[in-house]
C-alpha cells in the first residue's frame, strides 16, 4: 500500500495507519492476488473550505489483471 498526499493534506503515521487498515479490510477477500494499492488523497480547494473538497483515488493491482481504480469525494477524511 502506497499512500501519497498533496501539500494541503497532513499525511503522517496516523493517516497511514488509518488508510492501511481501510484498504486491508477492503481487499482482504483477494489479498493473495493483490500486488499493489496506490492511494492518493488531496484537498482540491487547498486552504479554502468546501463541502466536498477531499478527493481520494485508489488504484489496485491484482496479478494478471488490469488495474482497477476508484475515486471518492468527501467533506472530511
Amino acid at each position: 500500500i502506497l499512500l501519497r498526499t498533496d501539500n494541503h493534506v497532513h499525511g503522517g503515521a496516523r493517516l497511514t495507519q488509518f488508510v492501511e487498515s481501510i484498504v486491508e479490510g477492503a481487499v482482504s477477500h483477494v489479498r493473495k492476488q493483490v500486488t499493489r494499492v496506490d492511494v492518493y488523497v488531496r484537498d482540491e480547494n487547498g486552504p479554502k473550505s468546501g463541502e466536498q473538497d477531499f478527493r481520494c483515488s485508489m488504484e489496485a493491482r491484482l496479478g494478471g489483471m488490469k488495474p482497477f481504480a476508484v475515486t471518492h469525494h468527501a467533506g472530511n477524511m
